[in-house]
This record gives structure tokens, sequence and C-alpha cells, in this order.
């Protein structure tokens, strides 16, 4: 119960903030967008260089890791089948 009333009181703390401060709200904004574009921009280069080193160690060992052999059961010999 304890959180909901917390989570409310915060709700309308921070619904009264962004009206009031709107100006400076929209600022942040606009000040965060080009930081996270160059965040994103950093992720997605870091994936495609990952992703051409990993390609590259691909085409340089092109044979894969030897697998263990299966386990096979040995086979029950086959009984003749009983006439009566």
């Amino acid at each position: 119960m304890i959180h909901l009333v917390v989570g409310l009181i915060t709700l309308v703390l921070g619904a009264w903030g962004i009206i009031v401060w709107w100006g400076h709200f929209g600022e942040c904004l606009r000040g965060l967008i080009p930081i996270r574009l160059v965040l994103v921009g950093l992720a997605a280069i870091g994936a495609g260089f990952r992703k051409a080193i990993g390609e590259a160690e691909n085409e340089e060992d092109p044979s894969p890791e030897p697998t263990p052999p299966k386990r096979v059961r040995p086979r029950k010999p086959d009984t003749p089948a009983r006439r009566e």
C-alpha cells in the first residue's frame, strides 16, 4: 500500500514539475537527443565491428571443431523366431 501512495505522490509532483518548468524540460530533452544519437551510433559501430571480426575468424578457420563420436548401443543378436 505504501508503494501505491508514494507512486501517486511522485506522479503528481512530476506532472506539476513538467507543467511549471516546461521550457527547461524541453531544453533538457533537446540536449539529450544528440547524446543519445552519439551513444546509439557507437553501439551500432561496435556491433558491426564485432560481427565483421566474427565473420573474418570464421573465414580463416573453415573447419568446424571435431565433435565427439556418438555413442551407439550395441544391437542384440537376432534370435530365431519360435515355431510351435
